[in-house]
């Protein structure tokens, strides 16, 4: 067809330094593809990543983590503004930590993202662990001397439980949000209201519709009945319950997975919604 000055020929102008490169598919790997490249054009993700690489204080470590940031590092590096790369190297790891990731079957991408992020953030806890390992032996070293100079010993502060907590992570700081899970019992009207921690939203999604409206749908009312009722502790028993959640705390950077897999009763399956959903330049987004 012939070209047009209509709307659709419309273009976002593009950032004059970044660097446009697709990832090939070796064997219905598009999956991983899909999520790495939603992940690398995550600027403080991305910028996280190659800071993890030039900080590295694991040289031996063989992680996706380092392995993920040396893909971004090779992609920044390109002379070229456009192109395509192989991801071998983060393929080969991928393969060496999960099993399910070594046959050329597809994959979920949606369970990858959870599984990559999983990982990364045990590898960055494990590099803020490391760290505060090397400042508590400096201060115990400190203190030491310290003490020796005063004739004293060298006891544990009132914080130092606090530090053994798994600490957050560059991922959290980015990705983690809040949600209230609120249940009200339809018997005694008791409200129990519970806060929980996410990484990404999982929503619904329907003919003709917009991420606006499949997040309204995602904090609509549940009505929990039939086999699926609430086991209501103030009546000690199950009960009829309405379900809510709401968005309490939005992340720095907002992940939501569409479901376009559906279970047809009539056909014993899933299957896949082809349904487009409309996604605008800004999306307003209210805390509860």
């Amino acid at each position: 067809g012939g070209a047009g000055g209509g709307r659709d020929d419309e273009r976002l102008p593009c950032n004059g330094g970044e660097k446009y490169f697709g990832l090939v598919n070796v064997k219905n790997t598009c999956y991983v593809n899909s999520v790495l490249q939603a992940l690398y054009f995550c600027t403080p993700f991305r910028r996280s990543a190659l800071r993890h690489l030039e900080e590295d204080d694991d040289p031996g470590g063989d992680s996706l983590l380092t392995s993920m940031a040396e893909l971004f590092a090779q992609i920044e590096g390109q002379k070229r503004t456009v192109g395509s790369l192989t991801p071998r190297r983060f393929l080969a790891r991928l393969r060496k930590a999960n099993s399910l990731f070594r046959g050329s079957e597809h994959q979920d991408a949606h369970e990858f993202l959870q599984f990559l992020l999983n990982e990364i953030m045990e590898q960055a806890t494990k590099r803020v662990k490391r760290q505060r390992d090397r400042e508590r032996r400096d201060a115990l070293g400190n203190g030491s001397a310290a003490a020796r100079a005063a004739g004293g010993g060298v006891g544990g502060g009132p914080g130092e439980q606090a530090q053994e907590d798994d600490p957050r992570t560059w991922v959290h700081d980015i990705l983690q949000g809040h949600l209230v899970n609120q249940m009200k019992c339809l018997c005694c009207e008791n409200v129990t209201i519970r806060r929980e921690t996410f990484f990404d939203l999982s929503v619904d999604i329907e003919q003709h519709t917009s991420i606006a409206a499949c997040l309204r749908a995602f904090e609509s009312t549940e009505r929990l009945r039939a086999t699926n009722k609430f086991f209501c502790d103030t009546c000690g028993c199950l009960q009829e319950a309405e379900k809510r959640l709401r968005i309490y705390q939005l992340p720095t950077v907002l992940t939501l997975h569409l479901k376009r897999f559906k279970y047809v009763e009539r056909l014993g399956r899933c299957c896949r919604l082809p349904y487009r959903v409309v996604f605008p330049l800004q999306l307003r987004v209210v805390e509860h």
